[in-house]
């Protein structure tokens, strides 16, 4: 893709972009990218008040594509983070959430320095999700 838009991360099944707005682009780069799109905005939009503040917040989605807020990605690898992401799992357990991929590199830090999911595309609510079926 030829975005005027800076890429700021990427893996095998989508590639980000800083919007210089303070949101990101994803855009998927294969089935899974598409899967993982389409449950961060189903998981945002349907989950328990008490988890969605520890998820990145969904802005726009559609086919291929989500808008994200930009969030600060400079955590540590420090036995501290380790043991607020066991609590963050916890959380998430305890809310009907299975926190797939949930890891150092996949989380950020909100405005109020709270740990927050930036990438929970592979997260499921269902175990009829596309995700499970991928996966399994």
């Amino acid at each position: 893709l030829k975005f005027k838009y800076k890429i700021i991360g990427h893996g095998f099944n989508r590639v980000v972009y800083d919007l210089n707005n303070g949101y990101i682009l994803k855009i998927a780069l294969s089935q899974v990218g598409l899967i993982s799109n389409a449950n961060e905005a189903y998981i945002y939009n349907n989950c328990n008040e008490e988890v969605k503040k520890y998820l990145c917040p969904v802005k726009e989605y559609g086919t291929g594509w989500i808008i994200m807020k930009k969030v600060d990605t400079k955590v540590p690898f420090a036995i501290k983070e380790y043991t607020k992401l066991i609590k963050l799992e916890l959380k998430f357990l305890r809310h009907g959430i299975i926190p797939i991929d949930l890891r150092l590199d996949n989380v950020g830090y909100n405005e109020n320095d709270e740990m927050v999911v930036i990438d929970y595309g592979l997260f499921t609510m269902d175990l009829k999700s596309p995700v499970l079926r991928w996966l399994i």
